[in-house]
């Protein structure tokens, strides 16, 4: 039923494009090289904007799903009507949520040849133990969440061609955790574009100049939607903390969402109006993070961040969370500093030694640079997802 040469994407829209919209952007344009039409099947009160972007490269086409918010067995019967509309070849799915299971077991029945899972998020090895403690029970006793989720993953993963992961924690935590094959499971960082090419003087002081920071003033940059998984609440106390000691700085963060007016009311609060900024969506990120003095990610999950490689492509230091794939692109002290998630204390001392340290900022966002060029390139990227494209999922 399938025709050679359509491939669909069950994925996310999203008017503030993130990780998983910009690889989705990468991933169609490799499928538009080998003459795919390409579909998205989303929730289209979500967002266009990522779709308005991929269709300046080419034809598109969208349909309404709503598999976010359908009950199970509606989702799947409606994931079976738009892939029995489409008749794809290849069908993509850009999530490793749970709600896009029913869609992957509609996949299965309509057989469609070939199935791809691309796994953003990141999940630890032993995060599903068998065995918990519970309150006033003597021993541990299993985990019916922890079986209940392996056993359906398990099943539901076996249906697919192939898994992309972004980072390698959790390709190992998919294998031990679901029993997956691995020759179908590969790891692919995300890379970045970044030319790694610093602003001029000039450049750079207009760009600061243009949010107010003088010339002895330090200038820290957060970017990333505005939910809880970013942290960024953790980044205006650290901020307020080191405004507090005397230090002369302005915060920035770049980015819409959820948060919003919370944060706004925090900044408030704690009487940092002036001193930290939301900037909203902003396309001139690139500017904004080679301007910066430092660039923080206060995250308490992520998988492989865009933002954070290409901060680090144009030298700029960055202090960023340990959780998640950023131990594999940040090593602590060597290209950027790591520190523990939800602890504003430690993102403020963490902020204060790069503050303090002139050389100290040379040599870590040096170092970034290079480890970007030589590990974290788009080109590598695009090359080896063409490769397990063409190897494993034979498109």
């Amino acid at each position: 039923m399938q025709d050679e040469r359509r491939a669909l994407f069950i994925c996310k829209g999203h008017n503030h494009v993130a990780g998983a919209q910009r690889y989705l952007s990468h991933l169609s344009a490799l499928f538009m090289e080998k003459g795919y039409e390409v579909h998205f099947a989303f929730h289209q009160r979500d967002g266009l904007r990522v779709f308005e972007e991929i269709a300046r490269m080419g034809k598109i086409s969208l349909w309404e799903y709503d598999w976010r918010h359908l009950p199970r067995p509606e989702s799947f019967i409606r994931g079976i009507e738009v892939i029995r509309k489409v008749r794809p070849r290849v069908i993509v799915f850009n999530s490793n949520e749970d709600r896009i299971l029913p869609s992957l077991w509609g996949s299965a029945l309509c057989r469609v040849r070939r199935r791809l899972l691309i796994v953003h998020w990141s999940q630890a090895p032993g995060s599903l133990p068998w065995l918990v403690k519970k309150a006033g029970v003597p021993i541990p006793i299993p985990s019916r969440y922890s079986l209940s989720k392996r056993l359906l993953g398990a099943l539901s993963y076996r249906q697919l061609t192939g898994i992309i992961f972004v980072n390698h924690a959790t390709r190992k935590a998919y294998l031990e955790d679901y029993y997956l094959s691995p020759r179908r499971c590969t790891t692919i960082h995300n890379g970045t574009a970044g030319t790694g090419t610093p602003l001029s003087p000039q450049r750079r002081d207009a760009v600061r100049a243009s949010l107010d920071v003088s010339a002895q003033e330090h200038m820290l940059l957060g970017a990333g939607n505005l939910t809880p998984v970013k942290g960024f609440s953790d980044l205006i106390e650290s901020a307020g903390a080191l405004v507090r000691k005397g230090f002369p700085l302005k915060a920035f963060i770049a980015g819409e969402g959820e948060l919003e007016d919370a944060l706004e009311r925090q900044i408030a609060g704690l009487r940092l109006t002036g001193r930290v900024r939301l900037l909203g969506y902003r396309g001139d990120l690139g500017d904004l993070t080679a301007a910066a003095d430092v660039f923080c990610m206060p995250s308490l999950n992520e998988g492989s961040p865009y933002s954070l490689l290409e901060a680090m492509s144009y030298g700029t230091p960055v202090i960023a969370s340990s959780v998640g794939g950023i131990p594999e692109i940040v090593a602590d002290r060597v290209n950027g500093l790591l520190v523990p998630p939800r602890d504003p204390d430690r993102l403020a001392r963490a902020l204060e030694v790069l503050l303090r340290d002139p050389e100290l900022r040379s040599r870590l966002g040096e170092n970034a640079r290079e480890t970007v060029a030589a590990r974290f390139s788009l080109g590598e990227m695009l090359s080896r997802t063409r490769h397990f494209l063409a190897t494993e999922v034979r498109i």
